[in-house]
């Protein structure tokens, strides 16, 4: 016996824009809540995906550095074909920086070159070149993570 199964899905396609500037928003994350499915607007603003119809009820949500998060069940999605997205400022805490003399420790092969070549014959195989970063903070309550 031979069965085809076929599911029945929803194409959402449409574009993000700045509700202020009217210019698009570049590489927004869109996305069903839990679930693992979505995409990214293109530098256009622009997004297209299929969500199978019976994710319809569940939450989708579109989120951006910079930009207010907006929440919509699918099928009130997917009848947008364009969104305005707010912007939103995050007031950060001030970081302080300062510069130390830094230290060169070599962790796995050691090359005499003056190339960086990562310890592999030919740079073409991949590099890795890593910075330790020790960061401690003024703040008592602080855990030395930022």
């Amino acid at each position: 016996m031979l069965f085809h199964v076929f599911f029945s899905q929803t194409i959402c396609k449409g574009r993000l824009i700045d509700a202020t500037t009217r210019l698009p928003v570049e590489f927004a994350n869109i996305g069903i809540v839990g679930k693992g499915l979505g995409t990214v607007s293109n530098e256009k603003g622009e997004y297209t995906f299929a969500v199978p119809d019976s994710l319809l009820y569940e939450t989708l949500r579109i989120s951006m550095i910079g930009y207010r998060s907006e929440s919509f069940r699918v099928k009130e999605f997917q009848q947008q074909s364009e969104l305005k997205l707010m912007q939103s400022a995050t007031v950060l805490n001030e970081v302080a920086v300062s510069v130390k003399k830094t230290k060169t420790k070599i962790l796995g092969n050691d090359t005499k070159t003056k190339s960086v070549s990562a310890g592999f014959k030919y740079n073409s195989l991949g590099a890795e070149l890593g910075i330790k970063l020790n960061i401690t903070s003024a703040d008592p309550h602080s855990q030395g993570y930022v």
